[in-house]
C-alpha cells in the first residue's frame, strides 16, 4: 500500500486500471466514500425504464404464494431439514419450478425448506427446530458433540485470561445475551415483557474507547436503577458508565375502555381475535397522555409489483388492507367519541 501511494504522488498519470475515473482522496488512499461521491451520476428520471413483470415470472409468483400461505397456515414454517448442515454445497438442486425458472438457486433442495444451521449453537438450532414440530437428526447431533465445533465453542477456546477474568466477573457474557443477564441488568413486567439490550457502536473518542449500550427497559426498572446496577461491574475494570438518552416506559392498561374498544373493532372486521401488546420500539403515542399505536400490520398479503415491504425501498400497502383500515378507523373512532375519556 505504501508503494503504491508514493508512486501516485511521484506520477500526475493514473494507473491504468483507473482510467476514466475523475481523482480524488481515494488516489492517496483507501477512501470508498470518496470514490463514490467523486465518480456516481446520480438518476433524476422516473420509473419509466422499468419492465414490468414477464408472464413467466407472474406465473410462478401465483405458486409461490400458494407456498407462502402454506407455510403461514402452518404456523409459520412449512419444512426444515433435520439432518444436512446448510453449505453451498450441501443440498441438490431446489426449484419452486424449474420449467419457469431463469435465475434458480434456493439454500435448500426444496422452497421455504428452512435450512439447519447449528454453527451457531447446537442447542439454539435443536430449540428452533423443536419449536415448530422437528426434530434435528441424532447422528447430526452427535457430530457436533464429538466431532465438530460451533461457533461458540470456538470463540470459548480462543478466549484469553482476561477476557476469561471479564466474562467470571459478569461485563461479557460471551454469547450472545439480548436480555442483560450478563450485566446483571435483566428486569421484566407484564405489561412490557422482558428487558432487552444491544451492543451498538463502538468508536475511539479522546484516547478512549467508548461503547454504545442499547437498552429497552420495562416499568419495573429504570435509566438510573440500570446505571446504579452497573457502575460496580464496570468500575472494577476501569471503566465509567453514564447514561445518555433515556425514556420513560409508557403504556397504556389493556384494560381501558379505549383499548377494549379499538380490539373489539379489529377483531370484528377482521374475525381474528388479537390482543393488545407491547413493544419495545417507540411510537408517536407517547407525546399523549393517553394514547395507542393502532393500525393493521399483515404478513404473506399481495403487494403491488413495484411495491416493497414495510420500512424499505417502495414502501407499500395492500389495497384491501387499506379500505378495510379506513372501515375499521371509522367505527373504531365513532365508538371511542361515545367513551367517557
Amino acid at each position: 500500500m505504501i508503494s503504491i501511494v508514493k508512486d501516485l504522488k511521484e506520477s500526475t498519470a493514473l494507473p491504468k486500471e483507473w482510467q476514466g475515473f475523475k481523482p480524488g482522496a481515494w488516489t492517496e488512499s483507501i477512501d470508498v466514500r470518496d470514490f463514490i461521491q467523486h465518480n456516481y451520476t446520480p438518476y433524476s428520471g422516473n420509473e419509466e425504464f422499468l419492465s414490468g413483470p414477464s408472464q413467466r415470472t407472474l406465473r410462478l409468483w401465483d405458486e409461490l404464494k400458494v407456498l407462502l400461505k402454506r407455510e403461514i397456515d402452518n404456523g409459520g414454517v412449512l419444512d426444515a431439514d433435520e439432518e444436512v448442515v446448510s453449505s453451498i454445497t450441501s443440498h441438490k438442486p431446489g426449484y419452486i419450478d424449474k420449467e419457469l425458472e431463469v435465475v434458480v438457486g434456493l439454500q435448500t433442495d426444496a422452497p421455504l425448506k428452512r435450512a439447519l444451521m447449528p454453527f451457531g449453537g447446537l442447542r439454539m438450532a435443536q430449540q428452533a427446530l423443536e419449536s415448530y414440530g422437528f426434530k434435528m437428526c441424532e447422528k447430526t447431533a452427535d457430530i457436533f458433540k464429538k466431532i465438530r465445533k460451533t461457533h461458540n465453542e470456538g470463540v470459548f477456546d480462543a478466549y484469553t485470561s482476561d477476557i476469561r477474568a471479564a466474562r467470571s466477573a459478569g461485563i461479557i457474557t460471551g454469547l450472545p445475551d439480548a436480555y442483560g443477564r450478563g450485566l446483571g441488568i435483566d428486569a421484566t413486567s407484564p405489561a412490557f415483557g422482558p428487558l432487552t439490550c444491544n451492543a451498538g457502536v463502538i468508536r475511539v473518542a479522546d484516547g478512549h474507547i467508548e461503547q454504545v449500550i442499547d437498552v429497552r427497559f420495562p416499568d419495573s426498572t429504570s435509566a438510573d436503577t440500570i446505571r446504579e446496577q452497573l457502575d460496580p461491574l464496570v468500575g472494577r475494570f476501569g471503566v465509567t458508565c453514564r447514561v445518555g438518552r433515556a425514556k420513560v416506559p409508557f403504556s397504556v392498561s389493556a384494560d381501558d375502555p379505549a383499548v377494549k374498544a379499538l380490539i373489539d373493532t379489529y377483531n370484528e372486521f377482521t374475525g381474528k381475535h388479537a390482543e393488545p401488546f407491547a413493544m419495545g420500539g417507540g411510537t408517536y403515542a407517547r407525546n399523549f397522555a393517553r394514547a395507542v399505536s393502532f393500525g393493521p400490520e399483515e404478513t404473506g398479503l399481495e403487494l403491488p409489483s413495484w411495491g416493497g415491504q414495510m420500512h424499505g425501498p417502495n414502501e407499500c400497502a395492500n389495497e384491501e388492507q387499506l379500505k378495510q383500515a379506513l372501515k375499521i378507523y371509522i367505527v373504531a373512532i365513532l365508538r371511542l367519541n361515545e367513551l367517557e375519556l
